[in-house]
């Protein structure tokens, strides 16, 4: 066990695989409503501009591995990320649970209600899918990759943004700006991530449900000037070792197999 926090949840490693997760999860039912208007204002006010560069450099990141196609974007907030694919010529759907972003969604875009797992889409019928900071709030990873690989064409590609457990710069500043140290959960907050993924963690279960990682690398989300500081530094870090320890990762891959259905979690 990792740490213990109010409530009974543990944040605990997977003596197989080094997987950190809440154990058990918390409650989730109400999720959906603490992404309200408070939390996705700015997006569309004060952080508007910062946010346009951050859709513009993940559309290229996109364009690196994929030509306009289908796109799925999983839980795509107010649409920023789909109207930019959308000018950029890719034929565009997403799904979303906040009620309030999705009453700013434009009609166009093709948003449907609900979780990956709540709403169904044809098989095979994307060339792309991005979840950006979406997957480590969900209690059960395996089964939304599974579900992508099914949606994706048999040459789709897959990118996936994340926070990193191994946010060592991070972490380090952390006490110095809010006395006191970065836990895995604390009871209340409004973004719980239920699980708590490293590089290697994210590739291997990718891996493990039939894609191959075509690259691995930090996430650059970074919006405030101190959090751009620690995120340069961790930049120069990882061009020079090749340790990611910036406060959020990246993941590109592709369809390769069947999910070979082994990602054991020792629980």
């Amino acid at each position: 066990m990792l740490e213990k926090s109010a409530g009974g949840v543990r944040a605990v490693k997977c003596a197989n695989c080094g997987l950190i997760y809440l154990n058990p999860p918390p409650d989730l039912s109400a999720v959906s409503k603490h992404y309200d208007g408070d939390y996705y204002a700015p997006w569309v006010s004060e952080q508007k501009a910062e946010r346009e560069k951050l859709w513009l450099r993940r559309l290229s990141l996109l364009h690196n591995y994929k030509k306009p196609g289908r796109l799925l974007d999983v839980g795509c907030g107010e649409g920023s990320f789909l109207s930019a694919a959308k000018k950029a010529g890719w034929e565009v759907s997403g799904t979303e649970v906040s009620e309030w972003a999705l009453s700013h969604v434009p009609a166009e875009l093709g948003v449907r209600r609900g979780d990956l797992n709540s709403v169904e889409f044809e098989p095979q019928s994307f060339d792309a899918v991005t979840m950006w900071h979406v997957l480590e709030h969900t209690c059960d990873p395996r089964g939304n990759l599974e579900k992508i690989y099914g949606l994706l064409k048999k040459d789709g590609v897959l990118i996936i943004a994340v926070p990193n457990a191994a946010n060592r710069i991070f972490r380090a500043a952390y006490p110095l700006a809010r006395g006191k140290f970065l836990r895995y959960y604390e009871e209340g907050e409004r973004e719980i991530h239920v699980h708590h993924f490293t590089s290697r963690t994210l590739s291997l279960l990718l891996e493990k449900t039939g894609f191959e990682v075509l690259r691995s690398g930090l996430d650059r989300s970074a919006l405030s000037p101190a959090k751009k500081i620690l995120e340069s530094v961790s930049l120069c870090l990882f061009k020079i070792t090749g340790l990611n320890w910036g406060e959020a990762l990246e993941a590109v891959a592709k369809k390769k197999g069947s999910p070979s259905g082994f990602f054991k979690e020792t629980r």
